[in-house]
C-alpha cells in the first residue's frame, strides 16, 4: 500500500540545490553569449568604445619677443591631426592679421605646421592670435578641440614718421626750383640718401643731412621741376625704407602731388 506521503513526496533539499545551480549556469552562459553577439562587455567595441585622445598643441613664434615685420607661428601637434576648414586662427584686435586660412605643413617635420601673421602698421602692444574651439581634430575625425588656444605676441611697428615741408600750394612752375625739408621724429639707424626717395618728375639735388648727431634726423634738398612736362609730381619715401631702433617705417610718406604749370599766374591761382 502506497502511502499518501509517498505519492506526494518532494525531492530532497540537496538535489533541489544542485538543479538550481545547473539552471543558473546555463542561463549565465546564454546571457554571456548574447552579450558578446551584441558587441557588449569589456572586450567589445561599438558605442561603449572610448573616444581617442586629442593631440596636444604647442605654439611658438619665429619673431622672438617683439614682432615688427611679418612672422610665422609654428604649431607642433603631438600626433596627426586634421583641420575642420574655415577660419583656423584670427587676431583678436587690430594689432595684426592672420594671412593663412589653413596651416601649412613643415617639410620633414611630422605633425608640424605654420601660419603667417602680419603686424598692423604704426601699432604698439600685445596682440592675441586665437585658434577657436573646433579648429582641428584627431586623425580619426571623432574628437575636436573643445577649448580655444590663445598666443600672445608683442607687436611694435611704430617706425619713423616723416614729414615733408613745405606742403602748401598744389602747383609748380615748370623749370622752377623749390627747397624741401624732410624731418623724422626719431634718430635713424642709417642716414637717408637721395636715391632712396622716388621722384615721379624732375630731379633732386643738394641733398644733405641738417641735424646734429644724436638729434632726430632732418634732411634738406632742392627739387627742380622739369621744363617739358605739364603733368604732376610726387616725391615719395616708400614704406620700409628707413628704420629707428630696428623698426622700419611702416607707412609711405610723400610730398605732393603737385601740378606742373607753364605760366606763373597759374601757380598763384591754383595755390589760393
Amino acid at each position: 500500500m502506497v502511502s499518501f506521503a509517498t505519492l506526494f513526496a518532494f525531492p530532497s533539499l540537496t538535489s533541489l540545490s544542485h538543479g538550481l545551480r545547473r539552471a543558473a549556469l546555463w542561463l549565465g552562459l546564454g546571457a554571456m553569449a548574447l552579450l558578446s553577439a551584441c558587441g557588449g562587455g569589456s572586450g567589445g567595441g561599438g558605442a561603449d568604445a572610448p573616444l581617442p585622445e586629442l593631440p596636444t598643441l604647442t605654439i611658438t613664434s619665429d619673431a622672438g619677443e617683439v614682432a615688427s615685420e611679418a612672422f610665422k607661428l609654428r604649431l607642433a601637434f603631438s600626433a596627426p591631426v586634421t583641420f575642420s576648414g574655415g577660419t583656423f586662427a584670427y587676431c583678436v584686435s587690430n594689432l595684426c592679421s592672420v594671412k593663412s586660412l589653413t596651416p601649412k605643413a613643415v617639410d620633414g617635420v611630422a605633425n608640424t605646421y605654420t601660419i603667417d601673421v602680419a603686424p598692423s602698421a604704426q601699432k604698439n602692444g600685445v596682440a592675441t592670435i586665437k585658434i577657436p574651439a573646433g579648429a582641428f581634430k584627431d586623425a580619426t575625425g571623432r574628437v575636436s578641440n573643445s577649448i580655444a588656444y590663445e598666443f600672445p605676441q608683442y607687436i611694435n611697428t611704430l617706425g619713423p614718421v616723416a614729414t615733408f615741408t613745405p606742403i602748401a600750394g598744389s602747383c609748380l612752375l615748370i623749370g622752377s626750383q623749390t627747397t624741401v625739408t624732410l624731418t623724422f621724429d626719431s634718430v635713424l639707424d642709417t642716414a637717408l640718401t637721395a636715391d632712396q626717395l622716388q621722384v615721379s618728375e624732375g630731379t633732386i639735388g643738394s641733398f644733405e643731412k641738417r641735424s646734429m648727431p644724436g638729434a632726430n634726423d632732418v634732411y634738406r634738398f632742392v627739387y627742380t621741376a622739369p621744363t617739358d612736362s605739364l603733368g604732376t609730381v610726387t616725391i615719395v619715401l616708400p614704406s620700409g625704407t628707413v628704420s629707428a631702433g630696428g623698426i622700419k617705417n611702416g607707412s609711405m610718406y610723400q610730398w605732393g602731388p603737385k601740378t606742373l604749370v607753364s605760366q606763373p599766374f597759374l601757380v598763384v591761382i591754383c595755390s589760393t
